[in-house]
């Protein structure tokens, strides 16, 4: 589809920085020209009224584009700005398409476009991280678990559900901690969840939610700290005592 001439005239527009510019130079020019023939001429004839009128005109419709533009621009900005704080970075991207002038004036869209395909490695790598992850879960003969504070889920290994005598692997971490049986386990939780030490060890009983089952576990607690030294994932390594059979409440 071709572009109507007077929105091809207003892309130019955006797309030149150099066009805000002209179009405030013509002002002052005007402006200049109109006071120079004020004080050189003070007495005009109906044809210099009829120019300056005109040359007026222009500078009005002149000053009229530059504020469109500057609108324009604030409100484009703004939008994008608002979109990546909301860590919206491909919607960012759009909305600066949409807004092709300014995006291309300030070579916007190239920079959100480099953004976008950054996150979009950043996205692939926590991926393949997942996949390590669930890898190593399903084929390692510990018994342990990974916990995601931040998702709020506790993944087990194969050999840990094995141990508990169940199929499901992942559990919602509230639902484990918040269970009264399993207040031993919190105790132990809040030590390294919130930063006090870097690892924890004792023995306890393990409940889980499904089907009420439990053990009684050494259970050693890992926690890894973010860039900020905040505690992100727990990791959990079980040692089962010897002699110990999984036990279920009788019904």
């Amino acid at each position: 589809m071709r572009m109507r001439p007077a929105r091809r005239l207003w892309h130019l527009l955006l797309r030149k920085p150099w066009a805000l510019a002209a179009l405030v130079a013509w002002q002052a020019l005007v402006l200049v020209a109109l006071l120079i023939r004020d004080a050189a001429l003070p007495a005009t004839c109906p044809a210099m009224r009829t120019c300056e009128e005109i040359l007026l005109a222009t500078a009005l419709v002149a000053c009229g584009l530059a504020a469109l533009i500057v609108c324009h621009f604030y409100l484009t900005v703004r939008e994008v700005r608002n979109r990546l704080f909301a860590g919206e970075v491909e919607v960012a991207y759009e909305a600066a398409r949409r807004h092709a002038g300014i995006a291309l004036g300030i070579d916007l869209e190239s920079a959100l476009r480099r953004l976008l395909e950054f996150e979009a490695r950043r996205a692939e790598r926590v991926a393949t991280a997942t996949r390590l992850v669930g890898r190593i879960l399903r084929e390692t003969p510990l018994k342990m678990f990974i916990a995601d504070i931040s998702a709020g889920h506790i993944r087990f290994s194969s050999s840990l559900c094995e141990l508990f005598g169940m199929t499901d692997n992942r559990f919602d971490l509230d639902a484990l901690l918040l269970l009264p049986d399993n207040e031993p386990l919190a105790r132990l939780w809040r030590v390294v969840a919130e930063g006090e030490r870097s690892a924890a060890e004792d023995t306890l009983q393990f409940h889980l939610p499904a089907r009420r089952l439990s053990r009684t576990v050494r259970l050693r607690l890992l926690g890894v700290q973010d860039d900020r030294g905040k505690t992100a994932y727990i990791l959990g390594l079980v040692l089962e005592p010897e002699g110990d059979k999984p036990s279920e409440p009788a019904e």
